[in-house]
């Protein structure tokens, strides 16, 4: 389409089609040969077109598990309850991008959060809800809104997923409703992951901290910084192994009532000092537990200790060293309700100056069951000081050679049943008077020196030994507060050393079982101040003789004080003794009847040093009895009240079956089985 021109003017007219013409082919010039020219022009040039677009980043897919829920404080903490925080885990060797992640609440109102930044490979990532002052030292990576916040009432389920919507790890709630694991007020205990590459939703998989290895504490309120029980940042308690238990400083059992020793975080090492349990708190410790200890570390139990094992599933108490010891167990005063059962304690030594031992249980109670202590190297495995204690099926492994001592008592009456004791200088050691009649039955010991050393006065009943230096019930000391019976042992009894002796006090009665056997060492006595009831039987006569075998005259034998009365002694035999002279009497004799009444029938009474048995200002009854081989069978001595003799039998004394030095008229009194029996009466 281009303009006519008129001449030099294009034409302009009111009527367009007048002015322009259709050119098909167009050219600089017009239709009528015309050109045109316009003015120059600058023409800029062309615009760039913009780039395109880069494309925006695109995450790589987590898998499964790869990075996981660890661990949740959904309670807060004591200073807050809104401080609530999540941690997350890095299951992998490699970094991992959680940009764009996010961690959801199954509850609308609850937390929705997106995620930014790196978790480390084997690593952490720390969510906290309000500010960065909720958990220190540890600084967050990520501070965000958590909603309303989660439920303390009701639990939650949270569910990770990545950039591309996959489902990464998921965490489960109990049937109940509740949280699996987590307390809140007081404790605000976290809920932690056991295994980090288990199953989120298994039960199983989650507990409380454990309140022994935690980290950090909580914001301040009034003045205060409280204990954060849980791990931000670092691994779980309930996944650690070994456990590090720094004794003074374990908080925790001035937080809550009960401590917990679990088995998956075992073994416990104790160092630094004595871990000390308060009074009226619990320390328990779950079966298979070891806990080491080094040598400035051991247990002070004010309050209650619960060792609870099982037969297959010991707990170990032992020195975190391969050589040296530990500071023991220590129950005092104010110690209730402890028990251990089916436990092991090694190498520990309570104490560093006077009587020490592997356990101290002082003026209170334990019951201790089917354990074993061991390697207690010059000290006690157990001492019970006024105790009451149950020891049951327990095993005392001891080192003879430096004396160590399986039991040592000192008053209370504790029972001790059915346990075994070897290598130990003595088994049992009694060195003070217990309350009562203390019950010790059925034990057995083997290879000691001594298997029992006590005071006579407790209840001994089927002790057995063998390979013992001394297969003996070693007895010292008066018989005072209670009466008291020996009954019948595999063990015999026993009394020794210088000047020892068994005193059967005034008012007390001594009485002894048939079958039983009494050996007594040189110079020690049987001393009867009130009643001695020796009643054995035909089969089973009641024996007092020499410690040695076959040693006539050895010891010094049984004195009757005036103040005895009525004590019998049937079906008994009474050997080897008479070694020494009694106060007041310059003879040697077995049996010494100073002005008492005491009625013997079926006595057999023999080698004795000198004289068997004197009778002295004594009405006491003496028939069918048997006197061999003694020097003088019996001799009288006389001020008033004499003897009655029936039908005894005399062998091989020499030089007088009876003696009686101015027995006068009264001599016909006597009646001797055996007519040839040599009687030396003289006249006033």
């Amino acid at each position: 389409l281009e303009r006519i021109k008129n001449g030099d003017e294009p034409a302009d007219t009111d009527d367009n089609s007048q002015d322009f013409i259709l050119n098909n082919n167009p050219s600089p010039t017009n239709s009528s040969g015309q050109s045109f020219s316009l003015p120059p022009q600058e023409v800029p040039p062309p615009e760039e077109e913009p780039p395109p677009p880069e494309p925006g980043p695109v995450y790589e897919e987590i898998p499964p598990l790869a990075v996981v829920i660890n661990e949740v404080a959904w309670m807060g903490t004591k200073a807050d309850a809104k401080d609530e925080w999540l941690e997350l885990f890095n299951n992998t060797e490699a970094e991992i991008n959680l940009t764009n992640s996010k961690l959801k609440s199954s509850d609308p109102n609850g937390p929705e959060i997106i995620l930014n930044g790196i978790v480390p490979a084997q690593g952490f990532y720390l969510i906290e809800r309000t500010d960065n002052d909720g958990v220190i030292p540890e600084l967050a990576d990520l501070i965000s809104e958590f909603g309303n916040g989660l439920s303390n009432t009701n639990c939650e389920v949270l569910s990770l997923y990545d950039s591309h919507d996959n489902l990464i790890d998921q965490t489960v709630c109990l049937e109940s409703g509740d949280w699996p694991a987590g307390q809140t007020n007081p404790g605000y205990i976290s809920m932690e992951r056991i295994a980090p590459a288990a199953d989120g939703t298994s039960l199983e998989n989650w507990a409380n901290n454990n309140l022994i290895t935690r980290n950090g504490v909580s914001a301040i309120k009034d003045g205060i910084r409280y204990p954060i029980y849980g791990t931000p940042k670092e691994k779980n308690s309930v996944a650690t192994s070994p456990t590090f238990v720094n004794g003074p400083n374990l908080t925790a059992l001035q937080d809550f009532s009960t401590l917990n020793f679990p088995l998956n975080n075992s073994p416990y090492f104790i160092v630094d000092g004595l871990l000390s349990v308060p009074e009226a708190k619990t320390l328990t410790i779950e079966a298979g537990a070891t806990l080491k200890f080094d040598s400035l570390s051991g247990l002070i139990i004010n309050g209650t200790l619960k060792a609870i094992g099982a037969e297959e599933n010991k707990i170990t108490f032992t020195r975190l060293l391969e050589e040296g010891i530990w500071g023991g167990i220590y129950f005092s005063p104010t110690s209730i309700n402890s028990e251990l059962n089916y436990a092991l304690i090694q190498y520990a030594k309570y104490g560093w100056e006077g009587p020490v031992s592997s356990i101290l249980v002082e003026n209170s109670s334990i019951i201790f069951e089917n354990s074993t202590i061991e390697n207690y190297p010059s000290v006690r495995g157990l001492r019970l000081v006024n105790s009451h204690s149950l020891i049951e099926n327990l095993n005392f492994f001891g080192q003879r050679e430096f004396n160590s001592i399986g039991i040592e008592i000192w008053e209370g009456t504790p029972t001790i049943t059915n346990s075994f004791f070897k290598n130990n200088y003595y088994g049992i050691f009694v060195p003070a008077f217990p309350e009562g009649k203390p019950l010790i039955e059925n034990n057995n010991f083997e290879e000691n020196e001594y298997p029992i050393w006590a005071l006579p006065q407790f209840t001994f009943k089927e002790n057995q030994g063998q390979n013992n230096t001394y297969n003996n019930i070693f007895l010292s000391g008066l018989i005072t507060n209670e009466d008291l019976t020996l009954f019948k042992n595999p063990l015999s009894y026993a009394t020794d050393g210088p000047n020892q002796f068994i005193e059967v006090s005034q008012g007390r009665t001594l009485t002894i079982e048939p079958g039983v056997i009494m050996k007594f060492g040189v110079l020690t006595r049987l001393e009867v101040k009130g009643q001695l009831l020796a009643q054995g039987t035909s089969e089973k006569p009641i024996t007092f003789t020499s410690l040695p075998e076959n040693s006539p005259g050895y010891w010094t034998g049984i004195h009757f004080h005036p103040q005895s009365q009525n004590s019998i002694l049937e079906n008994v035999i009474l050997e080897n003794g008479g070694c020494c002279f009694w106060p007041g009497t310059w003879l040697q004799t077995a049996i010494y009847i100073e002005e008492a009444q005491v009625s013997f029938t079926n006595l057999t009474l023999r080698n004795s040093a000198e004289v068997g048995l004197l009778a002295q200002n004594s009405n006491s009854i003496i028939k069918e009895s048997h006197f061999i081989n003694n020097k003088i069978g019996i001799r009288i001595e006389k001020a008033g009240d004499y003897p009655r003799i029936e039908s005894c039998y005399f062998e091989d004394n020499e030089p007088y079956d009876i003696y009686w030095q101015n027995g006068g008229e009264d001599c016909e009194n006597l009646k001797v089985g055996n007519p040839e029996a040599k009687i030396e009466c003289s006249s006033p």
